[in-house]
């Protein structure tokens, strides 16, 4: 859907699926839903129907209310990899780059 709006002109329906694919993509990396998830989720689609219903609304407002939702839902746009022997070390550093705002994965053998 992203692609194909963008092709027939529909920039806001492809920006706003860019942005619902990256909070999936977040919750995939986490390996974990739940009700906030869901929310965001739906409310990217809410948006979605309000632009569905009004195509000739006012860009501006539609664009703010956009980047209000992004901006709650971008807690894990960071990602880290921590490459690290010892696992609770690796835990150690994992929730300090949590705390951040970054998403993590480690590595150890």
């Amino acid at each position: 859907m992203k692609g194909a709006a963008g092709s027939y002109g529909h920039h806001f329906i492809s920006t706003v699926c860019h942005y619902l694919e990256d909070l999936m993509e977040s919750v995939r990396v986490q390996k974990e839903a739940n009700e906030k998830f869901a929310s965001q989720c739906l409310k990217f689609v809410d948006l979605l129907r309000e632009y569905k219903a009004n195509p000739e609304a006012d860009p501006q407002i539609l664009e703010k209310s956009l980047q209000e939702i992004a901006s709650r839902s971008k807690r894990f746009s960071k990602r880290a990899l921590i490459l690290e022997n010892s696992s609770m070390i690796a835990k150690v550093i994992a929730d300090a780059l949590n705390a951040k705002g970054y998403s993590s994965a480690h590595y150890f053998q």
